[in-house]
């Protein structure tokens, strides 16, 4: 069912009833606006070591050494795959990419790997001081842009 795919912007939306609504596409705008003016940096699975690799430098008196912890313990990885994995048909892809639940999910997805990407593309070159006033500088920068609010009951 579609309806379960309803995950990421309740959590990031908040409590409001109206974040509870799959699909609502205001809520979706509440969740954006929470990952800006309230997150550090959200990080996104695929690009996980990354986000380790970015904590470590945003937040080094809790981070230090968790890059070369997590690549001490790799080879365990294997045990949160599915070992059998039944390919999806493009009928059912469609479907599901048809659905105005998946469509707002996909938005806000992007919308934080987007996020994600901006910050480690500034990050890259620089130290730790300098990444942390940096990040600080652009969340400062989006809050200004981004307070454009969602209208309700329009």
């Amino acid at each position: 069912s579609p309806q379960l795919l309803w995950v990421q912007v309740p959590y990031f939306c908040g409590q409001a009833m109206y974040c509870r609504i799959p699909g609502n596409l205001a809520a979706v705008e509440t969740a954006k606006r929470h990952v800006i003016e309230n997150y550090l940096i959200v990080g996104i699975t695929e690009e996980f070591d990354k986000f380790v690799d970015l904590l470590e430098i945003l937040l080094p008196s809790f981070f230090t050494g968790a890059h070369s912890l997590r690549s001490r313990s790799k080879h365990k990885w294997y045990l949160r795959r599915t070992n059998l994995k039944f390919p999806i048909s493009q009928a059912t892809i469609k479907i599901y990419q048809g659905n105005p639940i998946w469509q707002a999910e996909q938005d806000f997805y992007n919308f934080v790997r987007t996020e994600f990407h901006a910050v480690l593309n500034v990050l890259q070159e620089q130290s730790s001081q300098q990444a942390f006033s940096t990040v600080s500088e652009l969340h400062r920068e989006k809050i200004i842009f981004d307070k454009i609010r969602p209208k309700f009951g329009v």
